[in-house]
């Protein structure tokens, strides 16, 4: 069981959890590439030792992942800032980067930290997944794990109520970083004035697609497709195999359907409807 945490109540939150019965703790923030984080996380490791996995992060480059990594603490480390579909950091204050880029050079990282002391240190990608191909993308490039709000807020199992718009169900979706969630500590210098002064996120809906297990099975059944595809039994394999281009913007049309007339095999078609 995992729990998130942050660096301003851990040394009261973190023994709660792990008495609880956490295994598993992570750094839930924006910017990981803080002394602050390290402090806290060196903290963790000292009074606790190695049984507990910390993770650690978000973070964007190579450098913050060497800063990381170099303390000998994290467990695993969460790359993406800004990237999530309901984050609107970069567009608040111009902090983060394309998930792909910062996918690519941490991962790079990562594998000349291994090649030199030996220890591999899994890859999260976090934010910017908005369907099934974008997370097979995710661990090509190098992530060992992906994290998702919006897939799993679109499930029947997501704890909100169902929504109707327009005969269409939904169900609401929101950010850490809004007023909604009031997560006042994380943005006011002053924590105990509660004033949020500007938000990091949106307040928003996404459709009902169906239950965790069906569309769990449809994102599966791609990633083996695709790895089967590069001559890949594992994750290991398909990160070594898979190769990687730029696309234009032309190739992303000619990928999908083009010049051709798309219906509903639900629904009749009579010569109206051809003709119009």
């Amino acid at each position: 069981m995992g729990a998130a945490i942050n660096t301003h109540d851990y040394k009261e939150r973190v023994p709660a959890l792990i008495e609880a019965g956490a295994d598993v703790l992570c750094f839930d923030s924006s910017d990981g590439f803080t002394e602050f984080q390290l402090d806290a996380a060196q903290w963790i490791r000292s009074a606790f030792g190695e049984k507990i996995v910390i993770g650690m992060g978000n973070v964007v480059s190579g450098e913050a992942f060497d800063y990381l990594a170099s303390s000998g603490v994290p467990d695993f480390i969460k790359v993406g800032i800004g990237g999530g579909s309901i984050c609107i950091t970069r567009e608040q204050k111009g902090v983060g980067r394309g998930q792909a880029s910062a996918l690519l050079e941490v991962a790079e990282h990562r594998d000349r930290y291994f090649a030199e002391h030996g220890r591999y240190l899994p890859l999260c990608s976090d934010g910017g997944l908005a369907n099934d191909t974008q997370i097979v993308m995710a661990l090509a490039m190098g992530a060992d794990f992906v994290m998702m709000g919006r897939y799993f807020a679109m499930t029947e199992e997501s704890p909100t109520e169902k929504v109707s718009i327009n005969g269409q169900m939904y169900k609401p979706y929101w950010g850490e970083g809004t007023r909604r969630a009031q997560n006042w500590q994380r943005y006011s210098e002053d924590m105990g004035t509660r004033k949020m002064m500007f938000e990091e996120g949106v307040d928003a809906f996404v459709p009902l697609v169906g239950s965790v297990s069906e569309v769990l099975a449809t994102t599966l059944e791609k990633l083996k497709s695709t790895m089967m595809n590069t001559g890949a039994s594992n994750l290991a394999q398909f990160r070594n195999q898979a190769i990687l281009t730029l696309v234009s913007e032309q190739s992303i049309v000619e990928g999908g359907t083009s010049n051709v007339f798309k219906f509903s095999r639900n629904r009749d078609l009579d010569e109206a409807d051809w003709g119009n």
